[in-house]
Order: structure tokens, then sequence, then C-alpha cells
């Protein structure tokens, strides 16, 4: 291991540490509301949204699962079908959630939690790699930016942010490096996420492009990756036609 490569180590290993100790922080401050904020949770919002399970009463866990959470975590659980208004979300972390909530002692919030935090330092470390590729010096500057925007609070809660920016990065590194078949599978996946994964088919059309102007020749590698997207999507309205007998069922809900 070369000299820059261990510095680079000690770097991301400092990253993760930092952003461990900082969700300890904010997951133990949601938790104290009670005591610090008592009327910041509002019973009466809580009866008067959607909440999972139906008859459960808030408890200390609820302060971590609040809205969309708890359609997410009834996906989990209960699975997609039609008339349902939980179905207007994407499948993909439903699925992680089932998935990871399998593991003994861990249940479908611990599963959420997990996923949601393990995937946005996960993220976060690809992206500092990604921004120190392409621009080097530049990448700790950047990652305080993301961090310190007010949505990023989402990164630490049972919502899709972190799933769908560590896609989203997964597929920037694979295309950066030129890997067009890595690329192609956080492409596919991503807009079983959110609808807005389609998007990623910009990135992946300038790439393409680009690489096309350098070689002078259409390779499949690129082109796989550029359809991927769109496979994404369709595998998602396959899925809703099986489960609910309608392809646009999620969307016509919406």
């Amino acid at each position: 291991m070369t000299t820059v490569e261990h510095k680079r180590g000690n770097v991301l290993v400092r990253a993760a540490l930092a952003l461990f100790l900082f969700k300890i922080f904010v997951l133990a401050l949601s938790l104290a509301t009670r005591s610090l904020l008592p009327e910041y949770f509002n019973e009466n919002a809580y009866y008067g949204n959607f909440h999972w399970p139906r008859q459960q009463a808030p408890t200390q866990a609820t302060r971590l699962a609040t809205w969309d959470a708890q359609h997410y975590l009834f996906l989990a659980t209960e699975g997609y079908h039609a008339g349902q208004r939980s179905i207007t979300f994407f499948p993909l972390f439903p699925w992680l959630i089932r998935l990871t909530a399998a593991l003994p002692g861990i249940g479908p919030l611990g599963a959420a939690l997990l996923i949601a935090n393990a995937l946005s330092v996960a993220a976060v470390l690809l992206l500092h790699q990604l921004i120190e590729h392409r621009h080097p010096g530049t990448a700790a500057d950047s990652l305080l930016l993301l961090l310190a925007f007010p949505g990023a609070l989402f990164f630490h809660f049972p919502y899709t942010e972190s799933l769908f920016l560590f896609l989203a990065v997964a597929v920037a590194w694979a295309v950066a490096r030129e890997r067009w078949l890595l690329a192609a599978v956080p492409a596919f996946l991503i807009p079983l996420t959110r609808p807005n994964g389609v998007l990623i088919g910009l990135l992946l059309l300038y790439a393409a492009v680009a690489h096309w102007r350098r070689e002078r020749r259409i390779s499949l590698g690129p082109m796989i990756a550029l359809a991927a997207p769109a496979l994404g999507f369709g595998a998602y309205l396959l899925f809703m036609l099986a489960a609910t007998g309608n392809a646009l069922a999620g969307l016509d809900m919406q």
C-alpha cells in the first residue's frame, strides 16, 4: 500500500467514525425529545395520519418512524395490495426492510434504521472517493455541504433518501471508472426506489455519448447501462401488475 493510499484510508476511517458518532447523537436527541420538547410530538397528528400498527399507541420508538416511514414499515410487513394508500411508495426499500427484519432480534423498525444509516454512511464514503478521483482536494468540503443541507436529516431515519443517494453515487462511481455492467446494477434498482430514479438515465446517456465520441464505436457495456433505468421502471410496473392487478396502481394512487 502506498503512502497516499494509506492516508486516504485513514481519512475514510475518520469520516466513517465521525458520521457514526453524529448519527448516534441525532438518534439519541430524537428519543430525548419526549423530555426536552414534550409538545414537539403531537399525538393528535399521529392518530390523524396513517400509522402502523393501526391499533398501536405511540411509543418511544415511534419518534424514529413517523410520516412516510410508517408506510414503508407497513409495506415491508403487509405487502402491496390494491386500494391501499401505501402503494404510492416504491418497493425496493420495503423489500430490503423485510429481508433484513428476518434476521434474529431486529424487527422491521430496527431493519429500516440499520439500512438507512448503513447506506448513508456507505454513500458518503463512496462519494468521497468519487470526488477525490475527479476533483482532488475538494471532497471534504463537498461532503460537509451535503451533510449540512437540512434534507440530510432524513439520512438518519427510515426514509429512502439514503438508499437513493447510495444507488445514484454507485452509478456515478462506476461510470467514472467505465465499469458499465457494474453501473447497470444500481441504475436498474434506483427506479424501484423512487420514480425520479429514471433520471439517472441522463447521466448514463451523457457518459455513453462521451464514450462513443472518444472510441468512435458503439460498445455493448454503455448500451446495457443506458437501458438499465428503463428496465428497472418496467420491472416496477410488472411488480405492481402482479401485486395489485394494475401496473399503474401506485401512480394512480398518488
